[in-house]
């Protein structure tokens, strides 16, 4: 197995609105606590970026922002949406992200690494090091302390029985802060929050938006919050 050819190899069967949900659902929330972190005009690496809703999010907020993702129609096509925008500074390919300029002062990785196994995983963590200014910082999310096995389901085009959202690991507090370590990062807060509980609201009819909060209650009342771990890389 190549390094980070196959960095994302779980990601090719994922369904992109499994992708785009958080980051559409979540960035307000993500923009607010990154702006706690960082101050205005920082340049932000949206690090697995997906669909790029948060790479269009952080120029909003006054945040420069850079692309990194594995897919080149991804790549292609923020670099389509953004490239006129201002703020937006340019998308890179994972393998190509060494030349990224100028160095990060955050790094968001957002419900990514639960969906890596332990080389790909390893290789994404020396890339962000390699991304970040001495004083930078690393933003993650991911599902806290998740039963994986209760989101088993059977995928008939494949005969495989599997996640549903394609999770390999999990993780809680104490392995997201011991990995983080080993990797080289000073942990300065893990803490769990349920992100889905700040949904924005997008204008939707009330009587909708009403329908769909009893929704988001009743989800969240069943999923495990989300995880949120902020770092800086040991000196």
């Amino acid at each position: 197995m190549s390094g980070t050819g196959n960095l994302w190899k779980n990601f090719g069967t994922m369904s992109p609105s499994s992708l785009k949900f958080f980051s559409y659902s979540c960035s307000d929330e993500i923009v607010k606590r990154l702006q706690q972190l960082v101050p205005s005009g920082s340049h932000i690496v949206d690090y697995g970026g997906g669909a790029g809703l948060m790479t269009g999010a952080l120029p909003d907020a006054e945040f420069r922002v850079s692309f990194v993702d594995h897919s080149p129609d991804s790549i292609t096509e923020v670099v389509h949406k953004y490239q006129d925008r201002p703020g937006f500074l340019d998308a890179y390919h994972v393998d190509d992200s060494n030349t990224l300029e100028p160095p990060a002062d955050a790094v968001l990785m957002l419900e990514l690494i639960e969906h890596l196994y332990d080389e790909p995983l390893s290789l994404a963590f020396q890339q962000v090091e390699e991304m970040l200014g001495p004083s930078g910082k690393l933003f993650i999310t991911t599902p806290n302390d998740e039963d994986l096995d209760k989101k088993q389901i059977y995928c008939p085009q494949c005969d495989f029985i599997r996640h549903r959202w394609q999770h390999v690991r999990r993780w809680d507090a104490d392995s997201l802060r011991k990995f983080l370590q080993e990797k080289n990062f000073d942990v300065a807060s893990i803490y769990a929050v349920h992100m889905l509980e700040n949904l924005k609201n997008v204008g939707t009819l009330r009587f909708l938006i009403n329908v769909f909060k009893r929704f988001v209650n009743n989800l969240i009342s069943s999923k495990p919050a989300n995880l949120v771990a902020v770092a800086t890389k040991k000196r």
